[in-house]
């Protein structure tokens, strides 16, 4: 008869679980489960980062660990090097980039002005309007801006080419098959710079003569703006050819990607601690709504008039034990606590990192655990 009386109550806090089960409940596992999903797809793009080949400084293909024993091979030579005194292997640490910029300001006006006057351009009557002088000048702009940028090109890939083969002391192997050829590329290239630098100097005294300069003011000054053009080339072509060798290229090459894959790794795991972190948040939040839900409907029937009459005739006979606590059959609500308690042992096995690969599918993540989304 008791339990008669008491099926009302006990029906109305099934209903009351059956409803969270499906309501908010389910909705915090399907976003913990998609949660765990993402994390599955992160140890996956982990551990193929991981394994990803590596491609070597001569365009081989490597492994991560033989990436890093390259890396380590190629470090090793250098500070071999180092430790005993040479200088082939040497970087410029302080490598002033601002002062090679202002070298290639200055050889803009430089040419610009070389330009001027193999065209006869004059800037004043530009600046007047005049339509022929402006088409000169804009010509002898353009003529300037790629001497610049050919005469910069030059000395620099020159440079950068012919490190390449300095030896451990800085200086070009003789004994190499290739010395010939980089002893005439030198040589061509001091020519260059040599003709640029005359040419220079032969405008400046050219326009002083024209405008009746002392020569002893025209001299020094074409010759000052020779040394320009000279200085300019010799830094451009040394900034590249001491600033260190094949080695440090192929160790360059080799770290890069060493790099670039350890960052990804790092970014990836950061991703996932935050997403660990995040899981952990929600759990506690989908166990503290079981726990609610749980106390609600024992509480729908310990508070009822069902259980106060109940009660009362136990007092009519005599009879002090209390009422048993009510139990409740919800399939749902029983499943979602499953759920619940799984993804908790789950959650802990990520914190610790040692999660099943297979617990959550990154693809179906509705399939955590092995359960459906119709079960769900």
């Amino acid at each position: 008869m008791e339990g008669k009386v008491r099926s009302v109550p006990i029906t109305k806090a099934e209903d009351s679980l059956e409803k969270a089960s499906r309501g908010p409940i389910a909705g915090s596992i399907s976003l913990i489960k998609r949660i765990f999903a993402g994390i599955n797809q992160i140890d996956r793009n982990i551990e193929l980062r991981s394994e990803r080949v590596i491609v070597g400084p001569n365009h081989e293909r490597l492994t991560p660990d033989q990436a890093q024993a390259k890396h380590d091979e190629l470090r090793g030579v250098i500070d071999g090097a180092h430790r005993n005194g040479a200088t082939g292997h040497y970087r410029d640490r302080d490598r002033n980039t601002r002062t090679e910029k202002l070298f290639l300001a200055i050889d803009f006006p430089i040419f610009l002005f070389l330009t001027m006057g193999l065209l006869n351009a004059n800037i004043v009557l530009a600046l007047t309007g005049d339509v022929g002088q402006i088409i000169k000048m804009a010509v002898a702009a353009v003529f300037a801006v790629l001497g610049t940028l050919a005469f910069t090109w030059i000395t620099r890939l020159t440079g950068r080419r012919h490190r390449r083969f300095k030896t451990i002391d800085a200086t070009i192997d003789r004994n190499g098959a290739s010395f010939k050829r980089i002893l005439a590329e030198r040589v061509g290239l001091g020519a260059l710079v040599s003709i640029a630098a005359i040419v220079m100097m032969l405008r400046i005294i050219h326009d002083g003569n024209d405008a009746g300069a002392p020569i002893y003011v025209m001299i020094p000054l074409a010759i000052f703006f020779a040394l320009v053009i000279g200085g300019s080339g010799y830094v451009n072509y040394m900034s590249e050819y001491e600033n260190g060798s094949e080695t440090t290229e192929q160790l360059d090459a080799v770290t890069a990607q060493l790099t670039r894959r350890s960052a990804d790794i790092e970014n990836n795991r950061a991703e996932r601690a935050e997403l660990v972190e995040q899981a952990g948040l929600k759990l506690a939040d989908l166990n503290r709504q079981i726990t609610d839900a749980t106390e609600h409907a024992r509480l729908v029937v310990t508070r009822s008039s069902a259980d106060k009459a109940i009660t009362i005739a136990r007092s009519y006979v005599g009879r002090q034990d209390p009422l048993p606590a009510p139990t409740f059959q919800v399939d749902s609500f029983a499943l979602a606590v499953a759920q619940a308690g799984q993804l908790t042992e789950h959650h802990q096995l990520l914190v610790s990192g040692h999660a099943p690969a297979d617990l959550a599918d990154s693809r179906n993540p509705e399939s955590v655990l092995g359960l459906t989304t119709k079960e769900n």
